[in-house]
């Protein structure tokens, strides 16, 4: 029988309408993922699109460059998360959350996580 373990990741960020999407940061929560343990963890579809790690991969492929409403914002996180649980074999389960409100010329974002993963 599978064992799991369970941790939850939370991003905070405040995003302008109508300027380039920067990125949800996720290169604290897995050092495959960025590039600090080696090439040999990076995609292949990283590699040949001439990236050194997926998460700058993933920020070049994402939905919505150019963000303009909550659900755009949502569409990204929920398809980085998707890309997660898909990336390696150790993510048994990605469960995203997303919150947001709109502030003025702004939106507040947080982004969040459940992820099971295999001991």
């Amino acid at each position: 029988m599978a064992q799991y373990d369970s941790s939850f990741i939370q991003l905070e960020q405040v995003i302008k309408k109508g300027e380039p999407f920067k990125h949800f940061d996720l290169s604290q929560y897995d050092e495959d993922l960025n590039g600090n343990n080696g090439l040999e963890y990076v995609s292949q579809d990283a590699h040949e699109n001439g990236f050194d790690n997926d998460l700058e991969y993933w920020d070049s492929i994402l939905p919505n460059q150019k963000v303009e409403t909550i659900e755009q914002l949502e569409e990204n996180w929920n398809f980085l998360m998707e890309k997660l649980e898909q990336s390696s074999s150790y993510y048994a389960h990605v469960d995203p959350i997303f919150t947001s409100m709109e502030v003025e010329n702004s939106i507040v974002v947080i982004a969040s996580a459940s992820i099971q993963t295999y001991t």
